[in-house]
């Protein structure tokens, strides 16, 4: 299972089609759980001829927090069965991730170790504002290739500082939360900071 909790069934054989998935969640908050109405199956079928790849839509952008997992998906379909490459895109070029390890996160240099890609499935660890973009995964094969585009978008909590500081209740230093309206009595200059990206 990945971080977006989508199940990924590497090396499927004939055996896999007698197994049923259900999907189980649980607040993190109450521990309540929840458990999938229905069950979800493999249908293993024997390719008849080679077919070039074709990879379905998925979802785009796929949208993750600052400091989390970021996982991209190419589902892609052939027989043989394709080769997965992924790549991100630089001004409108599509250039190979290996390129790219020590620009990713802002230039840090332990990029390379964030990045991981295991054929169908790309991940970014601990994803960092930097890594917003375009990803492209290509599949291929002796039949042909196939491309898909997912576009990621790495957010932040919009955070607010008010200088000089404000009583919020008693506490000085308002939070984003905290502010419903500001009035303040004395004249003088107010400069709020932001930081974060808020999207609507």
């Amino acid at each position: 299972m990945v971080s977006t909790g989508q199940l990924v069934v590497r090396r499927v054989r004939n055996s896999d089609s007698q197994l049923a998935f259900r999907c189980r969640a649980v607040h993190t908050l109450t521990g309540t759980t929840h458990e999938s109405a229905n069950a979800a199956r493999i249908y293993v079928t024997a390719p008849r001829s080679e077919s070039s790849p074709r990879v379905p839509e998925v979802e785009s952008p796929v949208r993750v927090q600052r400091g989390t997992t970021a996982t991209l998906l190419c589902p892609a379909q052939a027989y043989p069965t394709p080769t997965i490459t992924w790549y991100r895109q630089e001004n409108g070029v599509d250039l190979p991730l290996s390129t790219l390890n020590g620009m990713m996160g802002g230039g840090s240099r332990r990029a390379g170790s964030r990045v991981k890609s295991t054929g169908a499935v790309f991940t970014i660890l601990t994803a960092e504002d930097a890594d917003t973009g375009t990803y492209s995964c290509y599949a291929n094969n002796t039949e042909g290739v196939a491309v898909l585009q997912v576009e990621l978008k790495v957010v932040s909590a919009l955070s607010v500082r008010v200088t000089p500081p404000v009583a919020c209740g008693g506490r000085r230093g308002c939070r984003a939360s905290h502010l419903r309206h500001l009035s303040y009595v004395k004249l003088g200059h107010l400069t709020c900071v932001t930081s974060g990206i808020l999207e609507i």
